[in-house]
């Protein structure tokens, strides 16, 4: 199942919920509970790439150094 980073705009916490891509209800903070979240987007979702560092977050230049094929000014990096 798909997992999909949140940022609370109340409390600023960041987490990761695990739902269905066809689960289209409103997700809330893990923490406070708040319903006012922003999506994380990393640079895995925006490239289609599948990387990670050791942390399990996506390192954009290694996205960037793998993907020959992305458009141009996709991101910083390039």
């Amino acid at each position: 199942m798909p997992e999909y980073e949140y940022r609370c705009k109340k409390c600023k916490e960041a987490f990761v919920i695990e739902r269905s891509m066809t689960d289209s209800s409103p997700a809330s903070c893990t923490h406070c509970g708040s319903d006012d979240l922003s999506r994380v987007w990393n640079a895995a979702v925006l490239s289609g790439k599948v990387a990670s560092t050791k942390s399990g977050a996506t390192a954009q230049t290694d996205i960037c150094a793998t993907n020959p094929a992305k458009p141009k000014n996709c991101c910083p990096c390039s």
